[in-house]
């Protein structure tokens, strides 16, 4: 069991209409939200709007680039460290160049968007994709809280906190892990 922080209203969605002006539900339909990511209006689902505001911080406030984002991206199209991976949708996908050196992409964070509280459910989902495809960041959202996380290989478990750092920081923490691992790698040869 993990022990998660205190939830506070996160910057991703709120059940306040104030908070939702920025996103888009507008034309073809009042009950449709337009994805700048996949360039087409989806239904306005309340965990869609979470995404979607999600989607918009991610870009506008932390610096990931759109280019390197995916939404509902299918588990078989990523790949991963299993050669049979279910059929399921990671809600955003975030990548990054040159992390990893066998790759020209590589997934830097995944990222489960909830309409509701997170709870044990919602981790055990995203722990679950983790296992299959092994990005050195995980991260929840709801309207009500944001978490990142990411595996400890000494403490053996899930650490999470609250809030995401910008797409630099996140490459800079996954490029400097790396090489930790390298180093390690060498003084045991």
């Amino acid at each position: 069991m993990l022990i998660l922080p205190p939830e506070k209203e996160s910057k991703f969605g709120s059940k306040s209409p104030k908070n939702r002006q920025n996103l888009s539900v507008a034309t073809p339909s009042k009950r449709q939200i337009f994805d700048e990511v996949r360039k087409i209006w989806v239904r306005a689902s309340p965990e869609e709007i979470v995404r979607q505001a999600c989607l918009r911080r991610l870009i506008q406030e932390l610096g990931f680039p759109k280019e390197l984002l995916a939404v509902e991206k299918e588990l078989q199209q990523i790949g991963g460290a299993l050669d049979a991976v279910p059929d399921r949708r990671l809600d955003i996908v975030c990548f990054a160049r040159g992390i990893h050196p066998e790759h020209l992409l590589s997934v830097l964070m995944m990222i489960e968007c909830k309409e509701n509280h997170l709870d044990q459910k919602a981790i055990d989902q995203i722990v679950g994709y983790h296992f299959l495809i092994r990005a050195p960041f995980i991260g929840l959202v709801s309207p009500y809280q944001e978490l990142i996380g990411r595996w400890d290989p000494v403490q053996q478990l899930y650490c999470f906190r609250q809030g995401f750092p910008s797409y630099l920081e996140l490459v800079q923490s996954a490029m400097l892990e790396k090489r930790v691992l390298d180093n390690r790698l060498y003084e045991k040869a």
